[in-house]
């Protein structure tokens, strides 16, 4: 076998079509910041009401422990917001309800900061056309199917590839 075909073959998960390598990135971006989907809240909300904790159901509050320490600082919005998650896990079936009880989990852990950056990401997700946001969440199914190594190889392409290469070149991810 010569040598210039050697150098030119590639493995399985190097071939992937422009648009597709596109879509992975895509859903990348979204697999990082699946935590929830807040409203973009930079200021003080006023619009909505905020709730005291002891005004909570029990059943509210079983289901929002994970974020009680966080409670009251939270905003009128993300409180309702958390209320209606709250909802839905106690309709949920019971591996529903684990993953509902995983994000709140996961966003009690966050700094402020990361809540901002997290709540951005998910305005910018909304605002997209609903075509495009179909395509991110079929690529994000894919990569939350993916084995812990390929989303490792999948994320060392995406931090080598050029700037100009990623989805949103002029936004820091």
């Amino acid at each position: 076998m010569p040598n210039s075909m050697a150098t030119t073959e590639r493995t399985d998960d190097q071939r992937m079509p422009r648009q597709s390598a596109r879509t992975w990135r895509l859903a990348l971006l979204l697999a990082l910041c699946a935590v929830t989907t807040t409203a973009l809240a930079q200021a003080p909300d006023t619009t909505q009401p905020r709730v005291p904790w002891n005004a909570l159901t029990p059943a509210e509050q079983q289901a929002l422990e994970p974020v009680h320490a966080q409670w009251d600082q939270a905003s009128g919005s993300d409180q309702a917001h958390f209320r209606r998650a709250a909802a839905r896990w106690q309709n949920a079936p019971e591996p529903r309800r684990d993953a509902i009880s995983q994000r709140f989990a996961r966003w009690a852990a966050m700094t402020p900061q990361q809540r901002d950056v997290m709540k951005a990401r998910a305005q910018k997700f909304r605002e997209l056309p609903p075509q495009q946001q179909q395509e991110v969440r079929e690529a994000a199914r894919r990569f939350r199917a993916m084995s812990p190594t390929q989303r490792r190889a999948l994320r060392e392409r995406y931090d080598k590839a050029p700037r100009e290469a990623h989805p949103h070149p002029q936004q820091k991810m």
